[in-house]
């Protein structure tokens, strides 16, 4: 079997660290500020296995802002939202025309800080499924 490689890292070794932070209790994140780019990073993986509609016209992007500790992540596609509400932004996702955004803002990052991958994977998809409803990892 191949290895894919993510970042410098195999499978094996993300398998690995989320087992030991899971078992031992490693926090994936020490701070919203010291993790930063890790988070985002995260965030937008579990969103996109989770929601893998939200890949538009083949491109998938997280929106992150470091001055507003906001990270936002895309809608799936065909999702029905008001583009005006407060945690909604509009940018663009594979194409000219604009997407929405849902925004994950700093006090709600705080919360998977001390965590460990499992449990913050958890709270991630808990944030998303409250938001964008049932995850379309299983559609066909």
């Amino acid at each position: 079997m191949k290895n894919r490689f993510y970042r410098g890292f195999t499978d094996e070794h993300v398998l690995l660290t989320a087992i030991g932070g899971s078992m031992f209790g490693i926090p994936l994140f020490s701070g919203v500020e010291e993790s930063w780019n890790n988070m985002v990073e995260f965030i937008g993986r579990v969103a996109k296995r989770l929601y893998p509609n939200t890949v538009h016209d083949g491109v998938y992007g997280i929106s992150a802002r470091f001055d507003l500790k906001e990270i936002g992540v895309p809608f799936p596609v065909g999702f029905k939202v008001n583009e005006t509400a407060q945690r909604i932004s509009m940018l663009k996702l594979g194409g000219p025309e604009l997407g929405p955004f849902l925004t994950l803002e700093l006090n709600n990052s705080k919360a998977f800080v001390h965590l460990g991958e499992a449990d913050a994977a958890g709270g991630i998809a808990e944030w998303l499924l409250t938001e964008s409803g049932s995850p379309t990892l299983f559609a066909t």
